[in-house]
C-alpha cells in the first residue's frame, strides 16, 4: 500500500500531471501497482537474533536463541515494567502474523508474554496498536486481545479461550494475528500442531485500529506487569518457535481476509 504522498493526487478534475512511460515506451493507461515489501519469516536458527530485530531489556530481563528457539525471561527478583523483547519494522496493513508458541509449563502470576503490531519500534511507547497478551494471572486456556487507534481510543477485551499454551507432545502452538483496515481477527490452531491455524477463530475487533497508513513493526516478549515475591521462578520463560509476518498486498473486492 504506498503512502500518502507518494501518488499523485486525483482529487483535483482536470489536473494535469507528467505523462508516465514504462521500460517498454509504452504510455501508462493507469498508474504503476506499487507495493511495500516489509514480511519476515524467522526461525530462528543458530544462537543469536538475525541483524534486523531490535532486542531491548530492562532489569534483570534476558534474550537468548538456542534450538531454533528465541527465549524471554525475566526474573523473580525484578521490578515492575521490567522487560526482555524484540521488534522490527515490517510495514502498513493489511498483514498476517503468525507466530508459534513454544509450550510452557505454568503462567506465573505478574509475567506476561504479548506480541503483535505497533506504530513504534518499542511497544511502550506504542499510542496504537493491535496485540495479544498471555496473562500470568490466566489460565493456560486463555488470552487477552487488545486494540487501539489513538490514546483513549481502544478494545482490551477479558478472559478469552485460546489453545492451550501447556506442555504437549513436544508441538509448539500457531497464533495468527490478521490485520487490515476492517477489523483485526485473532486465530489459533484448536490442538498443539505444526499446521497454522485455519478455521479456529477467537475473536474480532473493528472499532479502534491502526490507520490505512500507519508504518507499523512487529514486536514480542515478556514483562512484569505486577509484583513477584520469592526466588527465580524456570516456568516466567516464553519461547518462540518461529514467525512469519506475510505483507498481503492485495486489491480489496470483498469484505473477507
Amino acid at each position: 500500500m504506498p503512502a500518502p504522498g507518494s501518488l499523485a493526487s486525483y482529487d483535483t478534475a482536470g489536473q494535469v500531471g507528467n505523462v508516465l512511460i514504462d521500460v517498454t515506451g509504452a504510455i501508462y493507461q493507469r498508474g504503476p501497482v506499487l507495493t511495500d515489501e516489509g514480511g519476515k519469516r524467522d526461525d530462528f536458527p543458530g544462537v543469536a537474533l538475525d541483524a534486523m530485530w531490535t532486542s531491548f531489556i530492562t532489569g534483570l530481563g534476558t534474550i537468548t536463541v538456542a534450538g531454533s528457539i528465541v527465549s524471554f525471561n525475566v526474573s523473580g527478583l525484578a521490578a515492575i515494567g521490567d522487560r526482555a523483547f524484540i521488534s522490527r519494522p515490517i510495514d502498513y496493513l493489511p498483514m498476517i502474523a503468525n507466530m508459534a508458541l513454544a509450550p510452557v509449563a505454568a503462567r506465573v502470576a505478574g509475567y506476561d508474554f504479548y506480541w503483535g503490531f505497533y506504530n513504534t519500534l518499542d511497544p511502550a511507547l506504542a499510542t496504537s496498536f493491535v496485540e495479544q497478551r498471555f496473562l500470568g494471572s490466566q489460565l493456560l486456556t486463555q488470552a487477552v486481545m487488545a486494540t487501539q487507534g489513538a490514546v483513549g481510543d481502544a478494545d482490551t477485551t477479558g478472559n478469552i479461550t485460546v489453545t492451550t499454551t501447556a506442555a504437549g507432545a513436544g508441538n509448539c502452538s500457531w497464533r495468527t494475528i490478521a490485520l487490515d483496515g476492517e477489523a483485526a481477527i485473532y486465530r489459533d490452531a484448536n490442538t498443539a500442531t505444526n499446521a497454522l491455524p485455519t478455521v479456529t477463530a477467537r475473536l474480532s475487533l473493528s472499532r479502534h485500529l491502526p490507520g490505512l497508513y500507519e508504518p507499523l513493526f512487529f514486536a514480542m516478549g515478556i514483562r512484569l506487569s505486577t509484583p513477584v515475591a520469592g526466588p527465580v521462578v524456570a516456568a516466567n520463560t516464553y519461547g518462540v518457535d518461529t514467525i512469519f509476518v506475510k505483507n498481503v498486498d492485495r486489491l480489496v473486492v470483498n469484505t473477507a481476509f
